[in-house]
């Protein structure tokens, strides 16, 4: 469960979002790191800028995945019930 203010950080950015506002970034293609975000002004502190979007599927799953971009979303002592976002198909800004 999110804390009280968290909560309301997460309420406030799904209805930025809803009224086409997003956070002053840029994606942009780098020779080193492929594809990086930067910002294109200044971002106050806490912004939340995206949610990390994807598939959700079991770490288990994804042992051997090149994917570079997976990231947790629940970890147990076992990949058999640990779940992953893996943002290969389905995704946005947050993967890079």
């Amino acid at each position: 469960k999110m804390d009280k203010d968290n909560l309301a950080i997460f309420k406030k950015f799904k209805e930025m979002t809803r009224n086409g506002d997003y956070a002053p970034v840029v994606v942009e293609e780098d020779k080193l790191q492929g594809f990086v975000v930067r910002a294109d002004e200044d971002i106050p502190r806490l912004t939340l800028i995206a949610e990390y979007v994807g598939q959700v599927d079991y770490a288990r799953n994804r042992v051997f995945d090149k994917n570079d971009s997976i990231m947790d979303l629940l970890r147990t002592p076992h990949s058999s019930t640990s779940l992953v976002i893996c943002p290969e198909t389905r995704g946005n800004l947050a993967r890079f």
